[in-house]
C-alpha cells in the first residue's frame, strides 16, 4: 500500500520484498493522503478528480481502526463556493467512516481603494 505520509508506532516491523521495504498496517498511528486540484474552479461527483479522490479515502478506510487518517485536499482556486463542488467535498466527507476529509482553499481579500 501506497501513502504519502505516515506516522508509526515506536515498533515498526520491516520487511523486504523485491528490494521494497514493506511495512505492517498494524503499526501506523496517522496516515494521510494529499491531493492537489490545480487550475480548477469546480470539483463533480462525475469527475475523474473526484474519482481519485475517492480512491485515496476509500483506501484510508481500509486501514485498521486504531489509525487516524487523514485526506487533504488543496486548490489554486476556491473550490468550495460553487454548489457543485460543494456537494462533491460532502459527498467525499461521508464516504470514509473514520477518515477526516479537509479541504483548503487560497485566501481572498478584497481590497479598498
Amino acid at each position: 500500500m501506497k501513502l504519502d505520509l505516515v506516522l508509526f508506532d515506536e515498533e515498526v516491523h520491516l520487511s523486504l520484498e523485491g528490494g521494497s521495504k514493506k511495512f505492517r498496517a498494524e503499526d501506523l498511528v496517522t496516515a494521510v493522503e494529499v491531493k492537489f486540484i490545480k487550475n480548477a474552479k469546480y470539483l463533480r461527483e462525475d469527475s475523474k478528480r473526484f474519482n481519485l479522490i475517492a480512491d485515496d479515502i476509500d483506501r484510508l478506510a481500509g486501514l485498521p481502526d486504531h489509525v487516524d487518517t487523514y485526506c487533504l485536499v488543496f486548490g489554486n482556486f476556491d473550490l468550495a463556493r460553487r454548489p457543485d463542488t460543494e456537494e462533491a467535498l460532502t459527498s467525499l466527507q461521508q464516504r470514509g467512516e473514520g477518515v477526516e476529509v479537509r479541504h483548503t482553499h487560497p485566501r481572498s481579500s478584497v481590497g479598498s481603494d
